[in-house]
């Protein structure tokens, strides 16, 4: 089935797969197409804009992707997860009178936010969509890394500075989409790799400079095989160890070097039935781009362990599954249109909601089971009334559609949206955002 997007007004197709999904969840198809469903997810994600600002509990000074303009308060990493405050406090009955969106900006704009989202790190202050970081700074969507810095959408890595998307790997510098690679320098798409420089597409290798697409090879310098003794003498001529030499090395690799060799037209590792580039060990990706151990997912970007999902961007790195219209999600079941919750399941429309279950329009609870617009209700209470509330969101045209840009915490140029999907000032402005 074709449409033409409500909001661009390109065409687009409903595929059979888009539909036997959203039948099977509940959800109607979409009006808008894909691209700008994803542009409307991720003007919801504040990433790499921090700011200094006052908590509005302890009152420290402390690090935030909120500015000190925004009329949400906002708490420290301290204050959030303590028991001084009940998210409950600010609870709302739902108004069957009113569009959803509208209560749930209204108990947005009331309800304490987290600062920075940053869960169970230590001496990392700075990082933001980070889990279980040890001595990390200006790390953004990383989870479980120590002793790094300036990363972005890695995982598991020690010792490294300057990465995007890196895995399992120690004392890397300038390492791109790479995996459990130690002591290299500007390596892309490379695997299993040990002090190797300027390379891209190695796996198994050792003691590389400048080469490409080799597996399982060692003391080789532009593809061709040295002695131990030639390769240590042409890396001290090259004089890496200097400014000048190393400026000289990365200036060829960026240029000259990729000239040389052919590149594969899409990156794919252990895949079947994949679109997209960038995927690792992932089976039945539909338009999907930079996903891990994904499986049965459509529409779908920068995600980890993600299944039978659609509609999902910056997921993992903890099992997610059967998630639709998610952003900056992990460990998640069962959930539709949530942005930023951690370790929950059967959750609809909340955001920085944590190890919580079976809620509705909920912001920054913790714990909580049952809960509508951080209202308290009994098993029964919830089961009836959820159904209800879908209802009147069909009929207003809000279910099944992620928030509305005009109700996001930031502004469109504070977010990975406007790295995306870049506008001028003029152009978010009649988009509806901020």
């Amino acid at each position: 089935m074709q449409k033409n997007c409500d909001n661009c007004k390109e065409q687009f197709n409903i595929t059979n797969e888009d539909t036997a999904y959203l039948s099977r969840i509940n959800v109607p198809p979409s009006d808008s197409c894909p691209t700008c469903r994803e542009q409307r997810r991720m003007a919801f994600r504040n990433e790499k804009t921090l700011y200094h600002r006052t908590c509005n509990l302890c009152k420290k000074s402390i690090i935030s992707i909120y500015s000190s303009n925004k009329p949400y308060p906002v708490y420290c990493q301290d204050c959030f997860w303590s028991d001084n405050w009940d998210p409950m406090e600010y609870g709302m009955k739902f108004d069957f009178s009113r569009p959803f969106f509208e209560q749930f900006n209204d108990l947005l704009r009331k309800t304490p936010r987290l600062a920075i989202i940053n869960k169970q790190s230590q001496n990392s202050d700075y990082c933001n969509y980070s889990f279980g970081n040890k001595n990390c700074y200006l790390t953004f969507g990383d989870h479980y890394e120590e002793d790094s810095m300036y990363g972005r959408y890695s995982t598991k890595n020690k010792d490294c500075l300057d990465f995007l998307y890196l895995y399992e790997s120690e004392l890397c510098y300038e390492c791109i989409t790479s995996k459990k690679c130690y002591n290299s320098i500007h390596l892309i798409n490379s695997q299993d790799c040990q002090d190797c420089f300027f390379s891209t597409d190695l796996q198994g290798c050792k003691d590389c400079l400048f080469s490409s697409n080799l597996r399982h090879k060692q003391y080789y310098i532009l593809n061709e095989h040295h002695t131990k003794e030639e390769y240590l003498k042409k890396l001290q001529i090259l004089k890496l160890h200097t400014y000048s030499g190393f400026s000289k090395a990365k200036k060829y690799f960026l240029n000259d070097f990729r000239k040389k060799f052919p590149f594969r037209a899409i990156y794919q590792t252990n895949c079947q039935n994949c679109e997209g580039s960038n995927h690792k060990n992932c089976k039945n990706i539909r338009s999907g781009f930079d996903c891990a151990d994904c499986e049965d997912c459509a529409y779908i970007v920068q995600s980890d362990q993600t299944y039978d999902s659609m509609d999902v961007t910056c997921m993992g790195y903890d099992r997610s599954e059967v998630c639709y219209q998610t952003i900056g999600c992990t460990g998640i079941f069962n959930c539709i249109a949530c942005d930023s919750c951690w370790h929950n399941n059967d959750l609809h429309y909340c955001n920085l909601a944590f190890s919580s279950k079976d809620s509705f329009g909920c912001v920054s609870i913790k714990r909580k089971q049952n809960c509508i617009l951080n209202t308290q209700y009994t098993k029964e209470q919830y089961e009836e009334m959820l159904p209800r509330i879908i209802e009147h969101m069909k009929k207003t045209g809000e279910w099944g559609q992620f928030f509305p840009m005009s109700i996001s915490p930031f502004g469109y140029n504070e977010t990975i949206a406007n790295e995306y999907h870049s506008l001028t000032k003029d152009q978010a402005l009649a988009m509806g955002a901020k």
